[in-house]
């Protein structure tokens, strides 16, 4: 199978993270197909197309998708508040599938090959003459070139992350004192073989940990990845490149995870005592540990199975010590 090649006389200047980006959106959302029409039904030309949900202007993800094309491809609405960029023809769709080709996914890239196989097959077998192509699009250079770094990864989450991700609060959870918290995840669903996770979703929990699970059918799973700490690591290490809807929607779950969260201080525990220990964990986080606030925990499990307060000679004057005096 070929590999799509760039056309002469493209610009030299390539922003390699924003084809990264590119490359992980596609993976999302993309089609690569080999289409026909009516007139010609026995012809076929090479298409390459992203479609993204919107409002009355083309949605920003998309714009930036097509600058990352050179500037080539057309943006047009369809139904249902649907917006979709496309680039059709041997030069433009070719061109798109050779700029994400180093980070695009197996599915993407075998999808992609079969359509151009199906392309080159009717100048193979004679059944049509290959000339010259009448179209020559105008490119328009990237802003900047950068080159291979370990952040080409991360730019390439974010772009798979704008397509198909979705940040939010899953579930309203009650706690031991009564209150109540949301259950924060990031996560993203792709279709793959049966019981096996597709390669993009492997490859989402190699760059951002989480896991994967499954989600409805037997070829469809999902990554996952829970808890403040967790969500808000994600958010800012794939800030710069993560689109501007996306970036709201994480604002928005995390706030309201923190909004819902009992805090205490620096020093005192959310039902006012000293805080026992203070440590940092490995990962930087700080952890408070409350005596009393355990202990309480603790003897409510105690009586829920029907066990009873110790016997004490004195009463204690710490009030969390609540025991049996004889």
């Amino acid at each position: 199978m070929r590999e799509p090649v760039l056309p002469p006389g493209v610009p030299e200047l390539l922003d390699q993270e924003l084809l990264a980006w590119a490359a992980g959106f596609f993976d999302g959302e993309g089609t690569t197909c080999a289409r026909t029409d009516s007139r010609r039904p026995d012809y076929f030309q090479l298409d390459v197309s992203v479609p993204q949900k919107g409002t009355d202007r083309a949605p920003q993800v998309l714009l930036r998708f097509q600058t990352a094309m050179f500037g080539v491809g057309a943006i047009y609405p369809e139904p249902d508040g649907l917006w979709k960029w496309r680039a059709g023809g041997r030069i433009t769709a070719e061109m798109a599938l050779a700029l994400m080709w180093p980070w695009l996914g197996e599915v993407k890239r075998v999808q992609a090959q079969f359509a151009m196989e199906a392309v080159d097959r009717q100048y193979s077998n004679g059944r049509y003459k290959a000339r010259r192509p009448r179209y020559r699009p105008t490119y328009v250079p990237h802003a900047r070139g950068t080159t291979d770094s370990p952040s080409l990864d991360l730019a390439w989450a974010a772009g798979f992350l704008d397509a198909e991700g979705y940040f939010g609060n899953m579930r309203k959870d009650e706690r031991a004192d009564g209150t109540f918290g949301f259950r924060i995840r990031a996560s993203a669903t792709q279709h793959g073989a049966p019981n096996v996770p597709a390669d993009v979703l492997v490859r989402m929990r190699n760059t951002l940990g989480g896991r994967i699970e499954r989600h409805g059918e037997i070829d469809d799973h999902k990554w996952v990845i829970e808890g403040g700490v967790q969500v808000r690591d994600v958010v800012e290490r794939l800030r710069p490149w993560l689109g501007e809807v996306k970036l709201l929607q994480a604002t928005q779950a995390l706030d309201a995870h923190e909004l819902a969260r009992v805090r205490g201080t620096q020093e005192r525990c959310a039902r006012g005592h000293l805080y026992d220990h203070i440590y940092v964990r490995p990962d930087g986080t700080i952890h408070r540990r409350c005596n009393a606030c355990a202990r309480q925990r603790d003897r409510e499990m105690r009586l829920e199975r029907g066990g009873r307060s110790r016997v004490v000679r004195y009463e204690s004057p710490d009030p969390t010590r609540a025991y049996r005096v004889k």
